[in-house]
């Protein structure tokens, strides 16, 4: 569904990872890193560059997309005190692009989606009509990514369906 100025459709789930550490200090990032074979991103809510791509959620969890699959994580992770999921199953998601998505977005979200406070490459955990998601903005300008648990589904393409339609109402 789209209007002149919001696009809304769906997002071709990646295999999506979340990974836990216990605490981790900076010797198990390393440890970490060097057993996936890339580096775990340090900052929180920033998108890592290339494939895969992983990001901070909170101090000690990732969120890990197109990474190796789950019994490989366990394999490589070994030792290392860690918990790993695969999270992409239970989720389903939409990509909300065009020069009124923020606003749409900003319709049911509480979070600054200017460029300057959200830019390209961020990714947080939110409340996104009264619904825990996850909100990404890849590199691509005023494209954002939204993430929910697939329970929620209806609800949610019916919210989005409802805020689309009074943006193209104003």
């Amino acid at each position: 569904m789209h209007d002149a100025n919001a696009e809304i459709r769906p997002l071709a789930m990646p295999r999506l990872t979340m990974l836990r550490l216990q605490r981790p200090s900076e010797d198990d990032m390393r440890r970490t890193s060097a057993a996936l074979g890339f580096d775990l991103v340090r900052n929180a809510n920033v998108w890592s560059e290339g494939t895969p791509r992983n990001a901070r959620i909170a101090g000690g969890e990732w969120l890990i997309a197109d990474g190796p699959k789950l019994g490989e994580v366990a394999a490589k992770l070994g030792s290392i005190l860690h918990h790993a999921h695969e999270f992409s199953p239970g989720k389903v998601g939409w990509i909300i692009k065009g020069s009124r998505a923020p606003d749409l977005i900003a319709g049911g979200c509480s979070l600054d989606l200017d460029s300057n406070a959200f830019p390209p490459g961020s990714i947080t955990r939110t409340l996104i009509a009264q619904s825990v998601a996850i909100l990404a903005r890849p590199s691509i300008e005023l494209s954002f990514e939204i993430i929910i648990d697939r329970s929620l589904e209806g609800y949610f393409a019916a919210w989005l369906a409802d805020a689309a339609n009074g943006l193209a109402g104003e």
